[in-house]
């Protein structure tokens, strides 16, 4: 059986650099689930309400996280975080999005660098609501599912290799 590093484990084994894998292995896997929404089921409970489809949540999780990591890597400045935020929330879905998974409900002195763009979001959100019915109502589009097979077929962690679907020969219950 194959244990997935926690980033706590891959941070103290490669310092940022294992950090970054982590990021990178979470994003692969997300994007897994984006092009083959069979995967989704596999992540546990819906991320969505139903009527909303899961992907748009996890491509709000994406872009969340992008502006996150610019901010933490002073890529972006207060002013053009809160911009982008505004933007953000001007959409339903990113709202509700948030409303499940935001850190909105625990307000407080951030003191880190890393914990600013978080007090930044949970201001911006709590403004939209403030505000009013977004803008941008959520646009239902017929599901589609993916007409690609997966891209990958294991991922590389370091000293490990995991496949990600069974393969002739390997994985398969006997």
């Amino acid at each position: 059986m194959t244990v997935i590093p926690s980033g706590g484990e891959l941070a103290g084994r490669g310092g940022a650099a294992g950090g970054c894998r982590h990021a990178e292995f979470n994003e692969t896997l997300v994007l897994l689930a984006i092009e083959n929404p069979r995967y989704r089921q596999c992540w546990g409970a819906r991320v969505a309400p139903d009527g909303i489809e899961e992907d748009l949540y996890y491509y709000c999780s994406n872009i969340f996280k992008s502006w996150a990591r610019a901010w933490e890597l002073k890529k972006i400045d207060e002013r053009q975080a809160r911009e982008y935020l505004r933007g953000f929330f001007d959409s339903e879905v990113p709202r509700l999005f948030f409303e499940r998974h935001g850190d909105w409900h625990r307000r407080g002195q951030n003191r880190t660098h890393r914990e600013r763009f978080q007090e930044f979001a949970n201001e911006e959100y709590l403004r939209a609501i403030k505000a009013g019915p977004p803008p941008r109502r959520y646009e239902q589009h017929p599901a589609r599912q993916s007409t690609r097979k997966p891209q990958l077929t294991r991922l590389e962690t370091g000293d490990e290799v995991l496949p990600l679907h069974p393969v002739e020969g390997e994985n398969r219950s006997r």
